[in-house]
């Protein structure tokens, strides 16, 4: 349960990015993105079906300001 439920989020999102290495490691995956001009930097995540050349979308979430009453 949130300790916010009654506030919105807001999604903002950051971008598509290239997958360039994938990696299984058992019961997880690390896989590798590409950021434009920054270079390559690397997850690890529950299994997924993801393979290299994959866009993967990242995002990030905030809390919208307190409503005042």
């Amino acid at each position: 349960m949130s300790d916010f439920p009654n506030r919105v989020r807001y999604k903002i999102m950051l971008g598509k990015f290239q997958v360039k290495k994938v990696v299984e490691h058992g019961p997880s995956t690390e896989w590798f993105l590409e950021f434009p001009g920054l270079g390559v930097l690397g997850f690890i995540g529950p299994k997924a079906d993801i393979k290299e050349g994959d866009l993967l979308t990242i995002y990030t979430e905030i809390l919208a300001p307190e409503r005042s009453s």
